[in-house]
């Protein structure tokens, strides 16, 4: 059902139920890395994440391999294949974070109910907004499945390299998260502010920079991952993308910010705003890949200005901003 509902039919739809029906088992696996990063970031940590990272992807390219293609007496599995090799390799990975984590942290059985009610709390913001968030890209998948093969196609070589580059851009919230996190705890919110800025000017330039890295690489990207009948809609939809680069940095800044500051309620709204907007758009368009990449520009657009004027000037009752006055920085 889920595969239908995102536009698949026919031979795709048969492939993604496929894909999803083994794929499922990884995910509680998922959620314990996610988790175990989100410790190993809060001490600071990152050194470890991104070998455990790095590990998790190797080692599924190699499954890969083996597994899609066949090796020896392991037949070849195609899609199915994929699926085994992504389950194996999280499985792996949270194996591991979990012994690094126990490694710095010890392991206790303890759980004191009125920090775990604070959790749950701060949990049910962050809920709703990945769940907002992936809601959105899975109407802007939906809308671009549905207009095609092709277009599916030519949207899903996009996506690729969209989510390689927000894992680049990530890491200035990651360090933006820890860094803000650090100095407004202690109660320095000068600092907190000025890391702020460096983290947003940094990732500026690298969203410039990596626009620019697009922008001449597309043809590789072509080579590698679009079909000859996929090109002419791939190229006009991956300019589009290539120009939001600088703004989809300075989301990812200010998200690690306001995560810094404990702002969970107001990234929540923030979110749902450019989703409400951007799903609008996406009913209201016309039935293009070029318009489904425009409404997503302007979600990321929506999600930036709103990360940014929390900081600078900083409305409503933005942390730094309140806390700055009332210790007369």
């Amino acid at each position: 059902p889920i595969a239908s509902v995102l536009g698949a039919d026919g031979p795709i739809q048969t492939a993604a139920e496929e894909y999803m029906s083994i794929r499922w088992w990884g995910a509680p696996a998922v959620m314990v890395t996610m988790t175990g990063f989100g410790a190993l970031r809060g001490l600071q940590d990152m050194r470890s994440a991104l070998w455990i990272s790095l590990g998790i992807n190797a080692i599924n390219i190699l499954l890969d391999a083996v597994l899609i293609f066949g090796a020896g007496p392991i037949p070849a599995l195609g899609i199915g294949g994929a699926a085994i090799a992504s389950v194996i390799a999280q499985w792996i990975g949270a194996v591991w974070v979990l012994f690094r984590v126990k490694k710095i942290l010890g392991w206790t059985f303890h759980i004191d109910l009125s920090e775990v009610r604070k959790l749950m709390i701060v949990g049910s913001d962050l809920f709703v907004r990945t769940g907002v968030l992936n809601l959105f890209s899975l109407l802007a998948m939906r809308k671009a499945t549905q207009l095609g093969a092709d277009s599916g196609a030519a949207n899903q070589a996009i996506r690729q390299v969209w989510m390689f580059g927000t894992l680049v851009l990530d890491s200035y919230a990651v360090a933006g998260q820890s860094l803000v996190a650090y100095f407004f705890g202690a109660g320095r919110i000068r600092d907190a502010r000025k890391v702020g800025e460096i983290v947003c000017f940094w990732g500026l330039v690298s969203g410039v920079a990596l626009a620019g890295i697009m922008w001449i690489g597309g043809g590789l990207v072509i080579d590698l991952l679009v079909p000859p009948s996929a090109v002419s809609l791939f190229n006009s939809a991956w300019l589009i993308v290539v120009m939001v680069q600088p703004v989809n940095a300075l989301a990812f800044a200010t998200d690690g910010i306001h995560w810094g500051t404990g702002d969970y309620r107001y990234l929540r709204n923030a979110v749902l705003l450019a989703t409400c907007i951007g799903a609008l758009g996406l009913f209201l368009v016309p039935h293009s890949l070029n318009w489904v990449w425009i409404m997503t520009d302007i979600w990321i657009g929506v999600r930036a200005t709103m990360g940014m004027v929390r900081i600078w000037p900083g409305i409503g009752k933005s942390p730094l901003r309140f806390e700055s006055q009332k210790t007369g920085l």
